[in-house]
């Protein structure tokens, strides 16, 4: 049994406790504990308005540079597309403002909508899965080159998709293939895609739209990952079609991010991230432009999966006007050759100068 003195004496024990630390606190300790707690108020005040301050000067440099981009975009993307068709092709839950924006980068790079689809969202329904795979076989009926067996079907389905956008009749460089024009109205028929505009000739390069970027909502982690990875086999399907897949690299589920992750999908199509930004909308036709022009297939943007901010941009073919250069040596001969006309049976003529030396000779 506990004797009751035990009680006493921790009784008093506390309220000696008590007592020692209200005179501490009212006395020696008052002073340095509530300096020390007023200097880091203080310091952390100072430090809050700092950053207040470096966050202000950080989105005012950003909308300065937003501003310059938007108005250099004009002189930077001038005539990068002349005489380049492109079709643009919008992957399910592609965002509208985005696509938009690009096609009025497009546009000012001189490019001509030659075509534009959208896929519908039965491209990549898990519960389409078995139509979808016969109208796959149907399709790869259809091409002139059937795909290998083993194939997946939604690459076929990309490769039909660009081969209705991108085939050329061999006897008319403005008429698709009977081909080309058969597995189109298939994709149509059986709803994979809807037509936004009607295409008019074949492209000569086509821009892929991916779907914004999102978070996955709990639980669908393995439902989203699913779907991109038969977008990732569709956009495959497009190697060797000059097609350039635009959208945004911020997250791991960005289909962006898919492409360039995967060995095969990175080799057949060029990427380009941020498209959220002015920057990668300006950069996108510099892409597409470079794509025409037979640069390799490449990835650029901002994010850290890209090679490049910007591809380097090889002169075009010829001159987009037509007009001959007055400069010298523009002809493939130095600028101090003259050059004699053809006659009417493939001979060439002599100059004036020559035919008087002729002459008077």
């Amino acid at each position: 049994m506990i004797d009751f003195r035990y009680h006493i004496v921790s009784l008093i024990a506390v309220f000696l406790a008590l007592a020692v630390g209200v005179v501490l606190g009212a006395g020696p300790l008052r002073g340095s504990l509530g300096e020390q707690l007023t200097a880091q108020i203080e310091t952390l005040r100072e430090e809050k308005e700092a950053l207040r301050v470096e966050l202000e000067a950080a989105a005012a440099a950003n909308e300065d540079m937003v501003e310059f981009v938007d108005a250099a975009a004009p002189t930077l993307l001038q005539d990068a597309l002349a005489e380049t068709g492109v079709a643009v092709v919008e992957l399910p839950g592609a965002q509208g403002s985005q696509v938009e924006a690009l096609l009025e980068r497009v546009s000012q790079a001189g490019g001509t909508l030659v075509g534009h689809v959208r896929m519908m969202p039965r491209w990549t329904d898990a519960a389409e899965s078995a139509p979808r795979d016969e109208v796959a076989v149907a399709v790869g009926e259809q091409m002139l080159i059937p795909p290998a067996d083993d194939t997946p079907p939604s690459q076929v389905l990309g490769q039909g998709l660009a081969i209705s956008l991108t085939e050329r009749d061999p006897l008319s460089s403005s008429s698709f293939t009977t081909s080309a024009r058969t597995i189109y109205e298939t994709l149509l028929e059986e709803q994979l895609v809807e037509e936004v505009e009607a295409l008019s000739v074949p492209a000569d390069v086509v821009l892929l739209v991916a779907p914004a970027s999102s978070e996955p909502a709990e639980g669908e982690a393995d439902a989203v990952a699913a779907v991109v990875a038969l977008e990732v086999d569709t956009i495959t399907g497009f190697a060797g079609r000059n097609a350039v897949l635009a959208g945004t690299d911020a997250l791991p589920s960005d289909l962006v991010d898919a492409v360039r992750a995967d060995a095969d999908a990175a080799e057949a199509v060029s990427t380009v991230d941020s498209i959220e930004v002015v920057t990668g909308q300006v950069i996108a036709p510099l892409v597409l432009a470079a794509t025409a022009r037979g640069v390799g297939v490449d990835h650029y943007g901002l994010e850290p999966g890209a090679a490049a901010v910007l591809p380097a941009l090889p002169p075009p073919p010829e001159d987009p006007s037509g007009e001959e250069s007055d400069e010298p040596g523009t002809d493939g001969t130095d600028g101090d050759e003259s050059s004699g006309t053809d006659d009417a049976d493939g001979t060439q003529a002599p100059d004036d100068a020559e035919a008087s030396a002729g002459a008077t000779s």
